[in-house]
Protein backbone atom coordinates (compact mmCIF):
# COMPACT_ATOMS: atom_id res chain seq x y z
CA UNK A 1 0.00 0.00 0.00
CA UNK A 2 2.76 2.68 0.60
CA UNK A 3 4.80 1.15 -2.54
CA UNK A 4 1.66 2.34 -4.39
CA UNK A 5 1.13 5.89 -2.63
CA UNK A 6 4.95 6.53 -3.60
CA UNK A 7 4.27 5.79 -6.98
CA UNK A 8 1.94 7.83 -7.60
CA UNK A 9 3.37 10.72 -5.23
CA UNK A 10 6.46 10.09 -8.26
CA UNK A 11 3.65 10.29 -10.89
CA UNK A 12 2.64 13.39 -9.56
CA UNK A 13 5.77 14.68 -9.15
CA UNK A 14 6.95 13.94 -12.63
CA UNK A 15 3.60 15.76 -14.34
CA UNK A 16 4.81 18.66 -12.21
CA UNK A 17 7.74 18.84 -13.52
CA UNK A 18 6.67 18.55 -17.03
CA UNK A 19 4.69 21.29 -16.44
CA UNK A 20 7.80 23.08 -15.79
CA UNK A 21 9.05 21.62 -18.78
CA UNK A 22 6.36 23.53 -20.50
CA UNK A 23 6.50 26.82 -19.00
CA UNK A 24 10.16 26.91 -20.07
CA UNK A 25 9.83 25.56 -23.64
CA UNK A 26 6.42 27.18 -24.59
CA UNK A 27 6.83 30.14 -22.38
CA UNK A 28 7.62 34.09 -22.72
CA UNK A 29 11.27 35.17 -23.05
CA UNK A 30 11.68 36.82 -20.73
CA UNK A 31 10.26 34.50 -18.22
CA UNK A 32 7.69 36.60 -16.50
CA UNK A 33 9.40 36.57 -13.04
CA UNK A 34 13.14 37.63 -15.29
CA UNK A 35 11.43 40.56 -17.16
CA UNK A 36 10.39 41.80 -13.51
CA UNK A 37 14.08 41.02 -12.93
CA UNK A 38 15.31 43.57 -15.31
CA UNK A 39 12.62 46.40 -15.36
CA UNK A 40 13.15 46.50 -11.59
CA UNK A 41 17.10 46.49 -12.74
CA UNK A 42 16.00 49.03 -15.25
CA UNK A 43 17.72 46.86 -17.93
CA UNK A 44 15.78 46.22 -21.35
CA UNK A 45 17.60 43.28 -22.41
CA UNK A 46 19.18 43.23 -26.10
CA UNK A 47 17.96 40.62 -28.96
CA UNK A 48 21.03 38.66 -28.56
CA UNK A 49 20.43 38.27 -24.74
CA UNK A 50 16.94 37.30 -25.64
CA UNK A 51 18.18 34.74 -27.67
CA UNK A 52 20.42 33.26 -25.14
CA UNK A 53 17.56 33.19 -22.74
CA UNK A 54 15.87 31.36 -25.07
CA UNK A 55 18.30 28.39 -25.90
CA UNK A 56 19.14 28.34 -21.51
CA UNK A 57 15.03 28.27 -21.22
CA UNK A 58 15.17 24.87 -24.15
CA UNK A 59 17.67 23.28 -22.69
CA UNK A 60 16.25 23.68 -19.11
CA UNK A 61 12.94 22.44 -20.50
CA UNK A 62 14.96 19.30 -22.21
CA UNK A 63 16.81 18.32 -18.78
CA UNK A 64 13.57 19.15 -16.92
CA UNK A 65 11.73 16.23 -18.78
CA UNK A 66 14.71 13.96 -18.68
CA UNK A 67 14.31 14.43 -14.58
CA UNK A 68 11.05 13.23 -15.40
CA UNK A 69 11.21 10.15 -16.95
CA UNK A 70 13.88 9.27 -14.89
CA UNK A 71 11.66 9.75 -11.69
CA UNK A 72 8.49 8.05 -13.51
CA UNK A 73 10.81 5.28 -14.74
CA UNK A 74 12.90 4.25 -11.68
CA UNK A 75 9.79 5.07 -9.33
CA UNK A 76 7.92 2.50 -12.02
CA UNK A 77 10.57 -0.40 -11.60
CA UNK A 78 10.95 0.54 -7.63
CA UNK A 79 7.05 -0.27 -7.76
CA UNK A 80 6.87 -3.46 -9.78
CA UNK A 81 10.10 -4.74 -8.04
CA UNK A 82 10.24 -3.57 -4.74
CA UNK A 83 12.60 -0.45 -3.85
CA UNK A 84 16.03 -0.71 -3.07
CA UNK A 85 18.53 1.61 -1.52
CA UNK A 86 20.14 1.93 -5.21
CA UNK A 87 16.38 3.00 -6.19
CA UNK A 88 16.04 5.28 -3.22
CA UNK A 89 19.50 6.96 -3.87
CA UNK A 90 19.21 7.83 -6.92
CA UNK A 91 15.73 9.23 -7.00
CA UNK A 92 17.26 11.00 -3.58
CA UNK A 93 19.83 12.59 -5.44
CA UNK A 94 17.93 13.37 -8.60
CA UNK A 95 15.04 15.20 -6.54
CA UNK A 96 18.04 17.25 -4.18
CA UNK A 97 20.28 17.94 -7.43
CA UNK A 98 17.30 19.06 -9.63
CA UNK A 99 14.94 21.09 -7.30
CA UNK A 100 17.18 21.26 -4.95
CA UNK A 101 19.77 23.40 -6.18
CA UNK A 102 17.09 24.91 -8.47
CA UNK A 103 15.49 25.68 -5.52
CA UNK A 104 17.94 26.95 -3.58
CA UNK A 105 19.36 29.37 -7.02
CA UNK A 106 16.12 30.81 -7.35
CA UNK A 107 15.89 32.03 -3.68
CA UNK A 108 18.55 33.82 -3.66
CA UNK A 109 17.75 35.40 -6.68
CA UNK A 110 14.45 36.30 -4.76
CA UNK A 111 16.09 37.23 -1.75
CA UNK A 112 18.47 39.52 -3.80
CA UNK A 113 15.76 41.35 -6.18
CA UNK A 114 12.19 41.14 -4.24
CA UNK A 115 11.01 39.35 -7.20
CA UNK A 116 9.04 35.86 -6.55
CA UNK A 117 11.05 33.36 -8.35
CA UNK A 118 10.02 29.14 -8.74
CA UNK A 119 11.40 28.05 -5.75
CA UNK A 120 8.56 27.04 -3.90
CA UNK A 121 8.06 24.20 -6.72
CA UNK A 122 11.55 23.35 -7.05
CA UNK A 123 11.62 22.40 -3.48
CA UNK A 124 7.96 21.35 -3.30
CA UNK A 125 8.34 18.89 -6.24
CA UNK A 126 11.48 17.68 -4.57
CA UNK A 127 10.19 16.87 -1.41
CA UNK A 128 7.53 14.91 -2.95
CA UNK A 129 9.92 13.03 -4.76
CA UNK A 130 12.01 12.51 -1.24
CA UNK A 131 8.82 11.12 0.47
CA UNK A 132 7.92 9.29 -2.43
CA UNK A 133 11.21 7.31 -2.27
CA UNK A 134 10.88 6.85 1.43
CA UNK A 135 7.59 4.96 1.13
CA UNK A 136 8.88 2.72 -2.14
CA UNK A 137 11.16 1.22 0.37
Amino acid sequence: MLATLGFGLHLLAALGVLGLAAKYAFGPVPADYHAQIFERGGVSPAPAVLTVLRAVYLALAGMLVAVAIGIAALSLSAWQSGGTASTFLALSAMALAAGGVSGLATLQVERATGVRTPWRPAFGLAAIVLLGALLLL
